[in-house]
């Protein structure tokens, strides 16, 4: 009677042998692959000048592949190279109507539209500009309310009244809802969510407490938990986490160095995601760029005394 053939002892050496194969390569991809890199904020120095500049805007000049910026100041507006740059271009400005009154920590926010137009907002008084094909601007005085997020991003779409004899919102709401009045604040950041009801804009109030409104009706506010929160606040998006951040500013005063944290928000409380970035000062403007995917902050520098302005972003590829 003939035998089938045995495939036993055949198995016995190719099985191991795989396994071990197998084994040999999950550990070497496990060797070679490099540690998952944490959250961090991240500075890139746009422009610096002796005297005061109150927010910066990066734009693209027609005929140029250098990025220009503007330069907002509280008595004109200035187009310039970014400073990384290294094919700098020949600075031109415009001038700015003195203020109505002399105001106390004078704030100003430049606002990209469509391009190449851009707004300004100063306390009682608003400008309409363009950047391309030569800088020019036209101004009047109004109460005209502030955008408070994006300038481009639909869902961006509140503002608030800012009285040309304080240096703060008076929490007087309007834009996509209907007008509304909350406490005064000194800075607003929209927080998205990952739905409609999780989405909040959080006021930083002048006395000292954050408080949340609910960005879908906009009728109520509450308390938000919040630790060691200063008075400036802005939203960036990135490849982190929840894909999108709240940066804010210590609770430090116009005498120290300032710094910057990420964090994130889970329900009514938040979390921070990355360790603080020191600032070589207080910072003196904190705005999101037109599209929300990076903040400008604009920092006193206490060596030099000179206003520096930076790109601040949240990273992880590293």
């Amino acid at each position: 009677m003939n035998q089938q053939p045995s495939f036993k002892p055949l198995c016995a050496r190719v099985v191991p042998s795989l396994l071990c194969a197998l084994a040999a390569l999950v550990a070497h991809s496990h060797a070679q692959a490099a540690p998952v890199a944490k959250p961090e904020v991240r500075s890139t120095l746009i422009a610096s000048s002796a005297t005061q500049v109150l927010d910066v805007a990066l734009v693209r000049v027609t005929g140029e592949t250098h990025d220009a910026i503007l330069l907002l100041r509280g008595d004109g507006v200035e187009l310039t190279a970014a400073k990384a740059e290294q094919a700098p271009r020949p600075a031109s400005s415009v001038a700015i109507p003195p203020p109505r009154v002399t105001v106390r920590d004078l704030r100003g926010r430049l606002a990209i539209r469509q391009w190449p137009r851009f707004d300004v907002y100063l306390p009682g008084r608003s400008c309409n500009g363009v950047f391309s094909p030569q800088l020019t601007l036209t101004c009047q005085d109004n109460n005209d309310p502030w955008p408070l997020g994006s300038s481009l991003l639909a869902d961006d779409e509140l503002e608030a009244r800012f009285p040309f004899t304080r240096n703060f919102f008076d929490g007087e709401l309007s834009g996509r809802l209907d007008t509304v009045k909350v406490a005064p604040f000194y800075a607003a950041a929209h927080w998205h969510g990952s739905t409609p009801a999780a989405s909040l804009w959080l006021l930083t109030g002048i006395d000292g407490h954050v408080r949340s409104l609910t960005a879908a009706t906009a009728t109520a506010t509450k308390e938000f938990a919040s630790t060691g929160w200063g008075s400036d606040i802005t939203r960036v998006t990135s490849h982190c986490g929840a894909g999108e951040q709240l940066l804010v500013t210590a609770a430090a005063d116009g005498a120290q160095p300032d710094s910057v944290q990420a964090v994130e928000l889970t329900g009514d409380n938040s979390h921070p995601i990355a360790p603080p970035l020191s600032m070589p000062g207080p910072i003196t403007t904190l705005w999101p760029d037109a599209v929300g995917q990076s903040a400008i902050a604009v920092v006193r520098n206490l060596k030099t005394g000179a206003y520096d302005a930076y790109r601040l972003e949240v990273a992880c590829d590293r």
